[in-house]
């Protein structure tokens, strides 16, 4: 053993001694070393401390977030049982409210329902006084509508108008009154809103009102034509013929050159109506000649003899004018009827067809439901002249008959008797008609009806025209 123990000390010594060998051989190199090895010893330590700290940090990092994770849902928490908090008030508010609002309304209401019924009793009460006080001037509610028809009348054109609109709408009082503001406002007018307005009234038969517009135009234009000629015709038809005697002697005195054929015709049955026949003839002579195509001067003169009779005479002077005329309804009405008081029923049959043939126009002179009604007549006559014998012309003869009754029953200008001997005759003619062993069939109703509607809606447009044609 202390063989070992020597060797080993004997080693220690020499390593010692190769140490310091070394270190004297090599001082700068140990200098080195140790001026090395102290900064790494510090920049370890500071590594070490460094990373310590910023562990540290981080542990700091970790807690503070769990931190506010954790505030964050305490305050959701709480915000959440404060807003559960609010609504349960706020249910509460509105609970309490609504029940005091509906309380409150209820008593208001009651309060209005009840001051509503007072006001309403006063009122009711104030009403009956006012009416009571207002009885003596109830009869100047009738005029309201008169005076409102009164207000912006300031021409003998605007009461014209105003009185066509108010015979139209099947008011003549107001009408009438519109025309006597007009006379006595003494307001002007051109001659021809003179003579319209007299023609408006002559047409609903008030001559003495419309002898008094005429007379009132004639102060201004005391030599028109118009005025002068429907004033003979209005006051002759009011029976004043001393004032329509002197009218005619200021018509006399125009030259014939400007009379046109209202001058004439209103002349002429003047002097019809008193007796001065002669001179009515000579009349409706020069009218011929001044007019040649007028069909009225036919008319008038052919007229003349069938009211005495002579139809003979009567024909000759109509045909005349359905000769120089293109178209004359009036006067081929008038032959037709004289063709039928003297049984010649093809001929009445053929003049009725032109006078309804003359009724196209947008101003027609002739009455259309007596030009299908004569027509009827016509064919109702042959018919039972028994002057036909093949049954097939029969039969249309009987059915064009029939049609023309209906005709003249649809429109709305027919005469009363047309609707109590329509219905008659065609019964007499399907009695004719089975007795011959034909059939005749009418339309059904909802045919005849269409039919009718239509000759209604002509009627009307004839109606309409011969207004407008007396007038202008």
């Amino acid at each position: 053993m202390n063989g070992s123990s020597g060797r080993q000390s004997l080693g220690n010594g020499q390593q010692q001694q190769q140490s310091s060998d070394i270190r004297s051989r090599h001082p700068i190199l140990s200098e080195l070393a140790t001026q090395l090895v102290i900064p790494i010893i510090i920049a370890v330590a500071v590594f070490v401390i460094v990373f310590l700290g910023l562990e540290r940090l981080g542990q700091y990092d970790t807690a503070i977030l769990d931190e506010r994770k954790l505030s964050a849902a305490e305050r959701r928490d709480f915000r959440s049982e404060i807003n559960a908090r609010l609504e349960e008030i706020r249910g509460a508010i509105k609970t309490m409210s609504d029940e005091y609002v509906a309380e409150a309304v209820e008593q208001r209401k009651k309060e209005v329902l009840e001051g509503f019924d007072e006001f309403q009793d006063k009122t009711s009460k104030r009403i009956k006084e006012i009416e009571n006080k207002l009885e003596p001037y109830r009869w100047l509610e009738s005029r309201k509508d008169e005076a409102d028809s009164l207000v912006g009348i300031d021409s003998i054109g605007t009461a014209e108008d105003k009185v066509t609109e108010l015979f139209q709408d099947d008011k003549p009082d107001m009408a009438i009154r519109v025309a006597e503001h007009a006379l006595d406002t003494k307001i002007s007018g051109s001659p021809y809103d003179f003579h319209n307005l007299g023609a408006e009234l002559g047409r609903q038969q008030l001559y003495s009102l419309a002898s008094r517009v005429v007379l009132r135009g004639l102060e201004h234009f005391s030599q028109n034509v118009d005025l002068l000629s429907s004033g003979i015709k209005y006051l002759s038809s009011n029976g004043d013929i001393d004032a329509a005697d002197k009218l005619t002697e200021k018509l006399q005195d125009v030259p014939k050159g400007h009379w046109n054929w209202r001058a004439f015709v209103f002349l002429g049955d003047y002097l019809e109506l008193v007796g001065r026949f002669d001179a009515a003839f000579a009349l409706y002579d020069e009218v011929k000649k001044q007019l040649p195509h007028e069909e009225r001067a036919y008319a008038q003169h052919g007229g003349v003899f069938k009211k005495w009779g002579n139809y003979d005479k009567a024909i000759e002077i109509f045909e005349e004018g359905l000769r120089k005329t293109r178209k004359a309804p009036t006067t081929a009405l008038l032959l037709a009827e004289s063709y039928i008081e003297v049984g010649e029923y093809a001929k009445a049959i053929a003049a009725a067809g032109r006078a309804i043939e003359g009724t196209a126009d947008a101003q027609p002179s002739a009455n259309i439901a007596a030009s299908f009604w004569t027509r009827a007549i016509a064919k109702d006559a042959l018919i039972h002249a028994n002057e036909i014998t093949e049954q097939a012309e029969l039969a249309e003869y009987i059915g064009s008959a029939i049609a023309d009754y209906q005709a003249a029953m649809s429109m709305p200008d027919r005469l009363d008797v047309y609707m109590l001997r329509g219905p008659q005759r065609i019964q007499v003619l399907q009695i004719y008609a089975r007795s011959h062993g034909i059939s005749i069939q009418v339309d059904d109703d909802n045919k005849a009806e269409a039919l009718l509607d239509l000759l209604k809606q002509l009627g009307e447009s004839q109606e309409d025209g011969e207004r407008e044609g007396e007038s202008r």
